[in-house]
C-alpha cells in the first residue's frame, strides 16, 4: 500500500509533549533546517510514523536523538534520483553517482550533497550512462532518468535483462512472504509461490 511518513521532533523532551511535525513525507528521509524550528545547542528526540492509505499508523519501535551545535557547516541538499525505463518500469539495478548509490525497489536513489553544481549520473547495465546537472542550494531536488525499455526476461526480478544471483536473492526474500507488488511474482497471481520458483529455476538453469 502507498505509505507516507511523519517525523516527530521533540526539544529536550523524550515524551514528545509538543513535537515539531514533518508530515506527509513521501520518502523515508527528510531534510531539517532552522526553518523547521531547530535551535542551536539543543538536544532533539525523534521518531517516525508510517501512515498507509487507510490511515493506519505504525510508529518506529525506538526513539533516537541528536544534538545541534552552533557551527554552520556547508548547506546540505537531498537529491532524489528516479531511474525508470520508458514504460515506467523500475530499474532497481541502477547505480547513481556521485557515491555509487544503489537504487531501491522503487527505482529511487537518495543522494546527500553540499551546495554547488553537481552532475548526477545514472548507470544501468547494458546502456550508456545518463547524466543531469543540478545546482544544489539547500532543500530537496527530484531528478528523473528514463532509459529504453528492455526486453522482458522471465525470471528477471531487477530489470537488468539477465537472470542471475541478484534475482535469486530477491526471490528468496519474497517467496511465501510477499503479497503486494512482488518483483518475483512471475505468474501475476499476487504472491510468490512454488509456481514462481519453478519459473525462475527454468530460467536460471537449475
Amino acid at each position: 500500500d502507498p505509505v507516507t511518513y511523519t517525523v516527530l521532533l521533540s526539544k529536550d523532551d523524550a515524551s514528545f509533549t509538543d513535537p515539531i511535525r514533518k508530515e506527509e513525507l513521501p520518502y523515508s528521509s527528510c531534510l531539517l533546517t532552522a526553518m523547521d524550528g531547530l535551535e542551536d545547542l539543543t538536544i532533539y528526540y525523534w521518531k517516525v510514523e508510517a501512515i498507509d492509505q487507510f490511515g493506519a499508523v505504525t510508529e518506529s519501535s525506538e526513539t533516537r536523538n541528536f544534538y545541534t551545535d552552533n557551527e554552520n557547516g556547508p548547506e546540505i541538499s537531498i537529491v532524489y534520483a528516479f531511474v525508470l525505463d520508458e514504460l515506467g518500469n523500475v530499474l532497481s539495478s541502477a547505480v547513481v553517482d556521485p557515491g555509487s548509490t544503489q537504487a531501491n525497489s522503487t527505482g529511487m536513489a537518495t543522494l546527500i550533497l553540499t551546495s554547488g553544481i553537481h552532475t548526477i549520473t545514472a548507470n544501468v547495465q547494458g546502456f550508456q550512462p545518463e547524466s543531469q546537472t543540478v545546482e544544489c542550494m539547500g532543500g530537496e531536488y527530484h531528478l528523473h532518468f528514463m532509459f529504453p525499455a528492455m526486453a522482458t526476461v522471465e525470471g528477471d526480478t531487477d530489470g537488468d535483462a539477465d537472470v542471475d544471483g541478484a534475482d535469486l536473492v530477491n526471490l528468496s526474500a519474497e517467496i511465501d512472504l510477499c503479497t503486494d507488488d512482488c518483483s518475483s511474482d512471475f505468474d501475476g497471481d499476487g504472491d510468490v509461490d512454488q509456481n514462481d520458483l519453478d519459473t525462475f529455476s527454468a530460467a536460471f538453469g537449475l
